[in-house]
């Protein structure tokens, strides 16, 4: 349901009054009007003569028909009060602000009723009151408030000088501050980090990470222990080293990955694989045996059979494509041609 303010409201109700009484005196005049015209004598209410025209004076002259005067005396009478009436009928002004309802400060907003303070005022009640911008304070950006310069802090309706410490700097925002790089807040205070040996400053620069072959331990940097045929990490978690590409991990040693003959290391250098061709049988690798009319498939431990043959056993055998028929995608099969179905072992005609 649709609510409107006291002020709408009330402007809404005099253009209803007024249209009421306008419409009520219009209604007058027409049915005076259509009298009149009823005798075929009478001009439009808006040229109405202030006496009857020479045909009227005629038709007086030759039928002495006192009617005829009475009805024109009866039209211009009704013309006359038309006039007076729509005078006297006071017209609204288009809106609530053109009667001076805005209040100081202010300027009328998109629709009838609705009002905004200007730049610099914040609305208070219905009335536009002058913002107090306090020492060290700017406009803000949409004129109904203030912000403190960079540098200062509000506080209440005051604004405060941010207090910096030795080795800090205000933050992006202005309004806080930092310590910079190397230092670490405590307090209202910057206080120098301290850097164990073997260690640097982390990215952040408020912190610090040992270096690679070595493990933090409270506030120290401990060396990694790495055994033969292995390479420190700078990973804070695991054993700190990982085995050479070729050996493997074994109870805090690196052993030498056996790799079988027709065998290569695998991607990771801790394992291997088959060579092509080949295909792993425990620690082996035993060639793949491929029958007549076959070849080595992609992953290269398989074979597939041509097309035009069917894998039966560990053999391929040629299969039969009947009239009106194709092979099928993967060469092991067939498709009836289109405009025929299958039916048993042959395609007939038929959908």
């Amino acid at each position: 349901m649709l609510r409107l303010s006291p002020g709408a409201a009330a402007l809404f109700q005099a253009h209803l009054d007024t249209a009421l009484v306008r419409s009520a005196t219009v209604n007058r005049l027409n049915f005076l009007t259509r009298a009149v015209l009823a005798t075929g004598l009478a001009a439009p209410v808006s040229d109405a003569p202030a006496s009857p025209p020479p045909h009227a004076r005629r038709a007086l002259q030759r039928n002495g028909q006192a009617a005829v005067v009475t009805s024109w005396r009866l039209l211009i009478t009704a013309t006359m009060l038309a006039s007076a009436l729509l005078a006297a009928v006071p017209v609204m002004p288009a809106s609530a602000e053109a009667a001076g309802s805005l209040p100081a400060n202010a300027h009328a907003g998109s629709t009838a009723g609705n009002w905004s303070c200007d730049r610099g005022f914040r609305r208070a009640n219905n009335d536009c009151v002058a913002i107090v911008i306090p020492p060290d304070a700017y406009l803000n950006a949409y004129g109904d408030g203030w912000e403190c310069n960079r540098g200062y802090r509000k506080l209440a309706s005051a604004c405060i000088a941010v207090k910096v410490p030795t080795h800090g700097y205000l933050s992006p925002s202005g309004d806080d501050w930092r310590c910079s790089r190397g230092f670490r807040k405590t307090g209202e205070a910057c206080v120098k980090l301290f850097v164990p040996a073997h260690a640097y400053l982390d990215t952040a620069g408020e912190g610090w990470k040992c270096e690679r072959g070595y493990r933090a331990a409270g506030d120290a940097c401990e060396p990694v222990s790495v055994p033969a045929n292995a390479f420190a990490t700078d990973s804070p978690f695991g054993t700190g080293w990982q085995c050479d590409r070729g050996f493997q991990p074994d109870r805090g040693e690196c052993v030498a990955v056996g790799v079988p003959e027709n065998g290569l290391l695998s991607a990771s250098g801790d394992g291997w694989k088959c060579a092509r061709g080949f295909l792993a049988s425990g620690q082996d690798c035993l060639p793949v045996d491929i029958p007549e009319n076959a070849y080595l498939e992609n992953s290269g431990s398989a074979w597939r059979c041509d097309r035009g043959y069917r894998k039966v056993a560990a053999g391929c055998e040629p299969f039969q494509v009947p009239a009106n028929a194709h092979f099928n995608f993967t060469g092991d099969g067939w498709n009836c041609d289109s405009g025929y179905r299958r039916s048993l072992n042959q395609c007939v005609a038929g959908q």
